[in-house]
């Protein structure tokens, strides 16, 4: 039995550690070739007790000190006997690097990690998981194109992602194979949508989701009967920012911003239409559960790899940044909607193409040809 170690960032419920899930679990209940560990980089509540029944051993690495203490008499071995000491931390990966076949990186954020299990270890066979793009790489691992020196092959998690590999950080395209998230949403008795027609972003308020962009949006469409709904985590400062806006604009009766939740599919199946408003998202999971509850979908071209679904006819791109294009195209599905003349059956449909069962074996492939 091989056995792997998947990094992931957090445990919190959102896109890269549920999607990492979906695909995880479905291999651990359809192969017996494989057994997992798990090494969360900063561990939270939301999904870490499925986090830990899918690992056979979990590791909270946030508890290892990376500081080096030792006694004095070591202090003195150090300097006159060039005796090396090491934290916490790197004694703890020194450990990891000759317990495995493969690590799976689920975060760019892993990569320092790798990089020392790798050092550690040349035979170790490694796979990062990218959801990123160019923004986020820049901030959180800008040395991502010196990585092919210790990673063995990279899963994009849409086409944009590949080709930011490729063309921004020079990673050689044969090493990298685009593989679409994966999500379910629970099957729930049918609820009356709301009365008045309803837009829903779900997502955390900060720059790259387009929080402010979501109020510009409702200001532009507050005469229409339409109410906009935000589903996510707000900081005091973003909630102090966005309810002054909202407050000058006149559109309180126009928007409402929601707390997160585990289980936004129960409000969201209540909604008209979904939009996404962010700078950029690889390929977010929200977009595909609200296209699996029959929602059409209305996003930027540019700075997202839900464009890329955009043969289906529930999902159209503006502009990037072009709010005035965007509320036309809101307008054109309300329209569509009250005039039952959308196919919401035909749209829920065809987002099936991203359950679990239909994506996780293409990344066991990926995994078997390492």
């Amino acid at each position: 039995m091989k056995k792997i170690l998947i990094i992931t960032h957090d445990t919190s419920f959102s896109g890269a550690p549920l999607s990492l899930l979906h695909i995880f679990e479905w291999i651990k209940n359809n192969s017996t070739h494989y057994q997992f560990d798990v090494l969360c980089l900063k561990q939270s509540e939301g999904l870490l007790s499925r986090f830990k029944a899918l690992s056979c051993n979990f590791f909270d690495f946030s508890k290892f000190s990376t500081k080096i203490e030792y006694p004095f008499l070591d202090k003195v071995k150090s300097r006159f006997i060039k005796v090396d000491f090491i934290s916490e931390q790197e004694k703890f990966l020194q450990t990891l690097s000759c317990q495995y076949d493969m690590i799976y990186g689920n975060t760019v954020l892993a990569l320092p990690v790798i990089s020392k299990l790798k050092f550690n270890n040349a035979r170790l066979k490694t796979i990062l998981h990218v959801h990123e793009l160019s923004t986020v790489i820049a901030e959180f691992a800008p040395q991502i194109n010196q990585s092919k020196a210790y990673v063995d092959h990279f899963i994009a998690a849409s086409e944009l992602v590949k080709q930011t590999l490729i063309l921004k950080y020079s990673l050689p395209k044969n090493c990298i194979t685009r593989v679409y998230e994966a999500t379910k949403i629970e099957k729930m008795p049918p609820i009356n949508k709301k009365s008045i027609f309803s837009v829903v972003m779900v997502g955390g308020a900060y720059w790259r989701k387009g929080d402010d962009l979501f109020i510009q949006l409702a200001n532009l469409l507050k005469n229409e009967s339409i109410h906009f709904y935000w589903v996510g985590f707000q900081s005091e400062e973003r909630k102090r920012v966005n309810s002054s806006d909202i407050e000058k604009l006149g559109i309180r009766d126009n928007i409402t911003f929601i707390q997160e939740t585990d289980r936004p599919h129960e409000f969201m199946q209540t909604m008209d239409l979904f939009v996404l408003t962010s700078r950029e998202d690889p390929f977010p999971l929200s977009v595909l559960e609200a296209g699996m509850l029959g929602m059409p979908i209305v996003c930027f071209n540019q700075g997202t790899g839900i464009i890329e679904l955009q043969d289906l006819p529930g999902v159209i791109g503006v502009d990037y940044l072009d709010l005035k294009q965007m509320a036309n195209q809101i307008l054109f599905f309300k329209s569509r909607i009250e005039n039952n003349l959308f196919d919401s059956e035909f749209h829920c449909t065809s987002f099936n193409q991203f359950l679990p069962e239909n994506i996780s074996p293409h990344i066991l492939q990926v995994i078997e040809n390492c």
